[in-house]
């Protein structure tokens, strides 16, 4: 299903880490996905799930993958895909206080802007 292409922009969000600690701004996932039209990919149950960065409210790391939460609330378990676990490369945040690579190990959670 192909959005309406109404957030297409630079991802912009909040991360929070698994001190606790957040920093908001711009956000590059895998450190090479920055914009709303870019894919998140991962395995869902046993087909393989793409959708628009776009699309996606929140991203939070669970033990095997990432559970992901679409605009319309819809939540999904994502596994075996770099995007969604451990092979993550981090998450750069880029806010007024500077820019900031967050690594997977200290990742807890992306929260989109709407």
């Amino acid at each position: 299903h192909r959005g309406t292409f109404e957030h297409t922009g630079r991802v912009e969000g909040t991360v929070v880490g698994s001190s606790g600690d957040s920093w908001r701004g711009a956000i590059t996932w895998d450190l090479d996905e920055a914009f709303g039209w870019e894919i998140l990919n991962g395995d869902l149950d046993d087909a393989e799930f793409f959708v628009e960065f776009g699309q996606v409210r929140s991203i939070e790391r669970v033990e095997s993958g990432s559970r992901v939460t679409l605009r319309d609330g819809r939540t999904f378990l994502l596994t075996d895909s770099q995007d969604v676990d451990r092979g993550n490369r981090g998450v750069r945040v880029e806010g007024e206080d500077g820019e900031r690579v967050v690594r997977w190990a200290d990742f807890r959670e992306l929260r989109i802007d709407t």
